[in-house]
């Protein structure tokens, strides 16, 4: 299978993994005389063997995945960057401010000065985000055309 479907397997078998812990940890202990729907044994073991494949199939990627690990951390930065200047405050100039105690209190006016205005932060979000763009391309052509060994699934 190629890396591309090799990442699609492992969402499945997270969510398989997931279901399967759920179903055995309800089920492991249920009142006297109530129907259990699930067996606690055989969701157990379920639990256990697809964890089992999640761990070779996620090796199998990560050794698969050497070549480009530098842009996949890179990726993964990008986006911490994006998501923290989205944060930066762009406060700039005047801001009348009501001290707390509220009504009656005369406003205070604030100045403020930024360092990077909203329209210089949003021009360095729109290059970053391009440059992810690419990055994701770029990786998505190597998931494409990277074959990994089939792992077998139930």
């Amino acid at each position: 299978m190629n890396l591309n479907k090799a990442l699609k397997t492992k969402v499945k078998l997270v969510s398989k993994v997931n279901k399967s812990y759920a179903r055995f940890s309800k089920s492991n202990s249920v009142q006297v005389g109530r129907t259990q729907h699930f067996n606690p044994e055989e969701e157990k073991k379920a639990w256990e063997e697809y964890t089992d494949q999640l761990i070779e199939l996620k090796a199998r990627i990560f050794v698969a995945n050497q070549p480009i690990y530098s842009k996949i951390l890179k990726l993964g930065e990008l986006k911490s960057r994006v998501s923290l200047l989205n944060q930066v405050s762009t406060l700039d100039g005047e801001e009348d401010y009501v001290p707390r105690g509220g009504y009656g209190v005369n406003p205070v006016v604030r100045n403020y000065e930024s360092f990077m205005t909203v329209t210089s932060r949003d021009k360095e979000i729109e290059s970053i985000e391009e440059e992810i763009d690419t990055i994701q391309s770029e990786i998505e052509e190597f998931n494409i055309a990277t074959i990994i060994e089939d792992i077998k699934t139930p």
